[in-house]
């Protein structure tokens, strides 16, 4: 696993034909095993599921880029060379390796963070584990396999995110709120998918929130009126941070104003992949972003009363 850039990734496909295709999934953990290090730095390495995007990094590379992007993944930190420990894929990869049965195989991609080549580890496809948990059927059916809910102040608004690894019968999500735990009122409603064995993930904002710390409840409704709550998330918009950014579309240099001292600044690419990130030393800074390619990008300026996300050009 290594190559000659500043991004190393690969994946392993694993023969999945001995699981009946009747069982029911109920937990997917890899075991990775570690041969080769250039050196003793310590390395973190991602890892996703990317079944269904078969073929070269020209495949694989999008698929797992959404993934982490969304928060899709777990990770562990390279040291020594040695069989590590099982790490879970989570619900959404139940639900992929379920709707695999059939097909016989299952896909994992490993990506390092952003490592010199220098600096290379090798795990090794043919001693790394998959170790899968399941059971016989009737699977008990849940309505809805929840990834995550989160709700960010941003620009004075909330922005409420969340991600589904399965739906089953459900007709849609209904958002309430509360500030005292007690009382809540319903500010939104969202369509489901109805049936889904496929991660989705879904948006709503509150334009008009409430002052102070406030929670945010997410409740689904099947498709016969049968409602369950999900699950809650907590934000808090005392105020805000604004800031500029010019010149916008820039040839790659762009100098950022007014945000303030300890914040934190964060820019993306489109797919979510962090391309710069720093502390704010003072009320001006000045990035150089010379080295990336013509485009869209994001960046996103977080602090304690919330996150603030602008879009920037850079056309050289």
């Amino acid at each position: 696993m290594c190559c000659g850039n500043l991004t190393h990734r690969a994946w392993i496909k694993f023969n999945i034909i001995g699981i009946p295709t009747t069982s029911c999934i109920t937990n997917v953990e890899i075991q990775p095993n570690v041969t080769t290090v250039a050196n003793a730095n310590p390395e973190l390495t991602w890892i996703n599921d990317v079944t269904g995007a078969f073929g070269p990094y020209g495949a694989i590379t999008p698929a797992a880029y959404n993934d982490f992007g969304t928060g899709n993944y777990t990770s562990f930190t390279i040291v020594n060379t040695g069989l590590y420990g099982y790490y879970s894929l989570g619900a959404a990869a139940n639900a992929l390796l379920q709707a695999q049965l059939a097909g016989g195989w299952f896909q994992v991609a490993f990506q390092f963070n952003n490592e010199p080549s220098v600096n290379y580890k090798i795990i090794t496809a043919t001693s790394t584990n998959l170790r899968v948990t399941y059971g016989p059927p009737p699977c008990t059916v849940l309505p809805i396999e929840l990834i995550s809910f989160d709700a960010l102040c941003n620009n004075n608004r909330v922005n409420l995110i969340w991600t589904t690894a399965s739906q089953t019968n459900n007709d849609h999500f209904t958002i309430e709120r509360t500030a005292d735990g007690i009382n809540y009122e319903t500010v939104g409603r969202v369509k489901g998918a109805v049936n889904s064995n496929q991660t989705l993930h879904y948006s709503f904002i509150d334009d008009k929130p409430l002052r102070g710390t406030s929670y945010y409840r997410l409740k689904q409704t099947d498709l016969n009126g049968k409602s369950k709550d999900l699950t809650l998330a907590s934000v808090t918009c005392d105020g805000k941070v604004e800031f500029t950014i010019h010149p916008n579309p820039s040839e790659g240099i762009i100098s950022i104003d007014g945000a303030e001292p300890d914040n934190d600044i964060i820019i993306t690419d489109v797919l979510g992949q962090i391309i710069f990130q720093t502390k704010i030393t003072d009320s001006r800074n000045s990035i150089d972003l010379t080295d990336q390619l013509n485009g869209v990008y994001f960046v996103k300026i977080l602090s304690a009363n919330g996150l603030i996300t602008k879009k920037i050009i850079i056309n050289k």
